[in-house]
């Protein structure tokens, strides 16, 4: 095991191999080759075990303390990328974004028989992108991220049209993976060996995958909510995973959690109400929605009461980091939550759940203003998976509200999105059991996504973690049994 601490020179780095059985005498020690081999490193012959265990020793450290500095230093993902496979990959790359590739894309929106002429990328003046995205950027080589793009298209007799077209082409899950894990282990050794341990239940795991098939649903409900999708492509060979887009240009809010400010009743409202028609698709249909091959890790009671250990690692992490505002009370507060998980959880598991968006916030929605006012319009779906459909609500409000926010607010846009869903999927909504679930949906949060993000904070400032903190920790005070 590695131990690393830091001390008044710098850091002191030791490895305990406590089940090291080794010898220099007798077995086959005394074969030519093994035996030259031990006396040119001076541990042929009786007496030299120790020395020889030293080496041992001192190789699998300078081995550890290589590896950590790779990881820290981004060689470690570009290594396992240019040599860690067992075949060669044709990456997707810009050149690939031809004419031809766009030709689907094209014939969606104009018509059967629209061709694309040319190809002209555009400026992206929406730099904002999803945390996963954001991991990935310039970390590996391949083409990976938003690319907006003008397709100058020649329709039916020759008319000339052009379609505004955003790329998204996504990493592997394992890709993203790695690169976590990297930030786990500069947060810590704690942290690392806990994120290690658990890191494919932690949403990341087909992300790649999940995203594209969230897309393909077709229910009007959906559809009204999320970008027009033109093209889906997949080609498993080449790692290449690409939505093309819409791009969305003029809306409202978009890349507003940094300031919420513009946010007005209106707005809040529209986002309730989108959400809780995209929540009514799957709501009261969970075996359906868990067969369902790309859904992927579905968190439970069992196995979140088993990553205790991670969400007790990230909970100190973010108070030692960040103790002007995540403090010591906050800190208790997250060890109960994280105490009580097999109790509040057990409770998620008997409520009714829904596909949810599980990163419905302002990085990753806008609005559209239609005529009956604005229309939320929900984008980055990588982190869709079965819960409640309060945990979406529960996250808005946690980067839309402040702490100053009132039981009576908060209560209002509770209830307006029970009344909401049970409109949109004709189903009772029990008032009481959706109260007790947006307050476990809060907890939740806290102690995993929200957790999770505050860990990426300590490497890529957000400057909304420290608002959006105190904000969810106000609405578990708040909600939370006296």
């Amino acid at each position: 095991m590695l131990y690393v601490q830091p001390v008044e020179e710098g850091l002191y780095a030791s490895v305990v191999l406590p089940s090291l059985v080794i010898g220099t005498v007798g077995g086959g020690t005394h074969l030519p080759r093994q035996n030259e081999l031990l006396a040119m490193i001076g541990c042929a012959g009786p007496g030299k075990a120790s020395r020889l265990a030293e080496i041992i020793a001192g190789f699998s450290l300078a081995l550890d303390l290589s590896t950590l500095a790779a990881i820290t230093g981004g060689q470690f993902a570009a290594a396992h990328e240019r040599l860690g496979r067992s075949r060669p990959v044709h990456w997707f790359t810009r050149h690939d974004l031809t004419p031809e590739f766009f030709r689907p894309s094209a014939r969606q929106a104009l018509g059967e028989h629209a061709e694309v002429v040319q190809v002209l990328f555009l400026e992206d003046r929406h730099s904002e992108s999803s945390i996963i995205t954001e991991l990935m950027a310039r970390k590996v080589e391949k083409l990976i991220g938003f690319i907006p793009a003008r397709l100058w298209c020649r329709g039916p007799g020759g008319a000339a049209r052009t379609l505004d077209v955003m790329v998204k082409v996504k990493p592997l899950d394992q890709e993203v993976l790695l690169m976590a894990t990297r930030l786990a282990t500069m947060c810590g050794p704690r942290l690392a060996t806990s994120y290690s341990r658990y890191r494919q239940q932690t949403g990341i795991a087909g992300s790649h995958l999940r995203e594209l098939e969230v897309y393909r649903q077709t229910d009007p409900r959906f559809v009204r909510h999320v970008p027009v999708v033109h093209q889906l492509f997949r080609d498993d060979a080449r790692e290449a995973y690409v939505l093309v887009l819409e791009r969305l240009d003029g809306l409202e809010l978009m890349d507003s959690a940094d300031d919420p400010s513009g946010w007005r009743p209106e707005h809040l409202e529209a986002a309730v109400r989108g959400i809780a028609e995209v929540h009514a698709i799957w709501y009261g249909r969970e075996a359906e929605l868990r067969a369902q091959p790309w859904l992927g890790y579905v968190p439970g009671a069992s196995t979140m009461a088993e990553m205790r250990e991670l969400w007790e690692d990230l909970a100190v992490h973010a108070a030692e980091e960040f103790p002007e505002w995540f403090s010591q009370a906050d800190l208790a507060v997250h060890r109960r939550l994280i105490e009580e998980i097999p109790d509040w959880w057990a409770r998620i598991e008997r409520m009714p759940r829904t596909l949810i968006h599980n990163d419905f916030n302002p990085r990753n929605l806008a609005f559209r203003r239609e005529q009956g006012g604005p229309c939320v319009v929900a984008y980055d779906w990588e982190l869709a998976t079965l819960h409640l459909p309060q945990h979406d609500l529960a996250e808005l409000l946690g980067y839309v509200l402040t702490p100053a926010a009132g039981a009576d607010d908060v209560a209002r846009w509770v209830a307006l999105h029970r009344e909401c869903l049970a409109r949109a999927s004709g189903r009772e909504v029990p008032e009481a059991e959706f109260n007790d679930g947006f307050r476990f949906a809060l907890y939740d949060l806290a102690v995993n996504r929200i957790a999770l993000s505050i860990a990426a904070h300590t490497f890529r400032h957000y400057a909304f973690m420290e608002r959006l903190t105190r904000t969810l920790h106000h609405l578990i005070r708040l909600t939370s049994p006296a």
